[in-house]
């Protein structure tokens, strides 16, 4: 029987990274892991209610991250860009750290192959090649889930159901990934259940990937308003955002969407979902259909 694993969650009350914890408690990968433990800076609401059912609490702060990695094999950073010293601080402990498999704080866009400078993807790179170059011992597996269903399909990506009016960058036919925070936790819970050879340095996933277009239909389908979609130039709206370079990354995303670079198929970037949940034996992938359903075709109204 392998030797059950320590596993700790940075983050794990935020958005995202209360979803991973749910999933690492839950009683499907539970049995997998000796203990999970909860890195927060204070015992809020969340974290209280995740001690609740069964998470180990540990309060960590710039000082002790060390301390607070002690006896942990497995790190999930789910920290969100506000965190960024926080995430210095995890880059900078992990060589002094038990810690065998890191996850990084991405679980978005994969943006390793992009040929631009964007402030906000550079400094996780950097942050990567530090622990790559510094942290000899520690393996790493960046997660790729495309963009998060439950987030995206708002006004900053184009979708505004509001107005009855989405703007897509390029063909409305071309198709994104898109995955649900739950879905995403899953994710994680899975790799990290596997054996350390087999969970690759990069994965790519998909609940669901599906064009502009498509959304359109599916959000009018299940309530929402008629909607209109408007293309936009692609190598007009491209060279506009690169000369803005802005801090956040909302509209680089919306011009690597009309390129298809955030296509998590087989064909395209790459999957790697029957690695986790192969034929959904596991757990049945949430659909735009699926999300679309629970707002009444109405998102962010």
């Amino acid at each position: 029987m392998p030797e059950l694993r320590n596993v700790a969650v940075a983050g794990g009350t935020g958005r995202l990274g209360h979803h991973v914890v749910q999933s690492l408690l839950s009683p499907q990968f539970r049995s997998n892991f000796r203990d999970i433990v909860l890195l927060t800076r204070d015992r809020n609401e969340v974290a209280v209610k995740l001690e609740s059912e069964g998470a180990t609490i540990r309060l960590y702060n710039e000082d002790n991250m060390v301390e607070s990695l002690k006896d942990i094999d497995i790190l999930v950073n789910t920290l969100a860009s506000k965190g960024h010293h926080y995430k210095l601080k995890i880059v900078e402990a992990l060589p002094k750290s038990s810690v065998k498999l890191y996850f990084p704080s991405e679980f978005g866009v994969d943006h390793y192959k992009n040929t631009f400078k964007q402030d906000q993807w550079d400094t996780k790179r950097a942050m990567y090649e530090t622990v790559k170059n510094e942290a000899l011992s520690v393996q790493m597996c960046l997660v790729f889930i495309g963009l998060v269903m439950e987030l995206s399909i708002g006004p900053w990506f184009g979708y505004d159901t509001r107005s009855g009016r989405y703007t897509c960058v390029g063909p409305a036919t071309v198709p994104s990934s898109y995955t649900s925070m739950a879905d995403a936790g899953k994710i994680v819970a899975a790799l990290a259940t596997l054996p350390y050879s087999k969970i690759p340095p990069s994965t790519h996933f998909g609940g669901d990937i599906i064009s502009c277009g498509e959304i359109a239909r599916i959000m009018k389908a299940n309530g929402g308003p008629e909607i209109t979609v408007e293309e936009l130039d692609l190598k007009e709206f491209r060279e506009k955002v690169l000369e803005q370079n802005a801090l956040m990354p909302a509209d680089h995303i919306r011009f690597l969407m009309g390129e298809g670079k955030i296509d998590h198929r087989t064909d395209a970037l790459g999957s790697d979902a029957d690695l986790v949940n192969e034929g959904e034996k596991n757990w049945k992938w949430k659909t735009m259909e699926d999300y679309a359903r629970e707002v009444q075709g109405k998102p962010f109204m």
